[in-house]
């Protein structure tokens, strides 16, 4: 079963407030979890036996943080791809 809100350690919020202070941005990827598991219960966002991301979870999360990043500085443009890819099994 899950959770109908957002767990956070009790120090979360006055960490926040701690950051918000000094001006540094945050993104926290709870909230945008916990919407794409109501919208779509039936997709793991975790793994079954620990608290880390399954391959879509981390899909979301990083297009989500990609888009927050490119709202808050000037990135220079993407150099060529110097990166392949190589599926394995």
């Amino acid at each position: 079963t899950g959770h109908s809100a957002v767990i956070h350690n009790p120090s979360y919020e006055a960490f926040i407030k701690r950051l918000a202070s000094a001006n540094v941005p945050v993104f926290d990827p709870a909230p945008l979890l916990m919407n794409a598991k109501r919208a779509t219960p039936e997709l793991p966002l975790y793994l079954a036996t620990d608290t880390h991301w399954t391959p879509p979870a981390m899909e979301l999360t990083a297009q989500a943080l990609a888009a927050r990043t490119r709202e808050l500085v000037s990135l220079p443009p993407a150099a060529s791809s110097r990166f392949t890819t190589v599926e394995q099994s």
